[in-house]
């Protein structure tokens, strides 16, 4: 045997050790399983409050809007659209959705 060489019965002992001492992976279809409940279900909560907080915000843009006497303008008409596109999109409501579409 060469200097600096490990026998093979060293090498194979090694492997051996390694291999039962190692942290077990899950496979990509398990680890989806385990991992992917749990955070789909946090994306869907966060992706619902993005939403949520978004047709409040243009709620309250048509509201000052409509004090401000400006709720047929442009901008109340393009506001509406947005709406209605957080409904239909975000909140799965396509009649309120619509609804904003067609907004007088």
């Amino acid at each position: 045997m060469k200097r600096g060489m490990m026998p093979t019965r060293h090498i194979l002992l090694l492997t051996s050790f390694v291999d039962r001492h190692r942290p077990t992976r899950l496979g990509s279809a398990e680890r989806g399983q385990a991992d992917g409940a749990a955070q789909s279900q946090s994306t869907r909560g966060l992706r619902l409050a993005r939403v949520r907080r978004g047709r409040q915000t243009l709620e309250e843009a048509l509201e000052k809007l409509r004090v401000a006497g400006l709720d047929s303008s442009v901008t109340a008409a393009q506001t509406h659209l947005n709406l209605g596109i957080v409904f239909v999109g975000g909140l799965k409501d396509p009649a309120r959705g619509i609804a904003e579409f067609v907004w007088r």
